[in-house]
């Protein structure tokens, strides 16, 4: 069962991190951000988005047996 949670978790975080980063989803108070720290934050959240697929893959395959 834990699995099966870490896995949504991990694929749903990582889309929504990766929409955020790529600008289809509105940052939260990105409107008070200035381009540096709003294009550092785009940043953080694409990279922060293969994170959590890893999360997601690693659980899967767990849950699956083949890890």
């Amino acid at each position: 069962m834990f699995q099966i949670i870490m896995m949504i978790l991990g694929f749903g975080s990582g889309i929504y991190n990766l929409c955020q980063g790529l600008g289809i989803i509105k940052i939260k108070n990105s409107d008070e951000m200035d381009s540096k720290k709003l294009a550092g934050k785009k940043q953080m959240l694409i990279f922060s988005s293969f994170v959590m697929f890893g999360i997601g893959v690693i659980y899967t395959l767990e849950f699956l047996g083949i890890w």
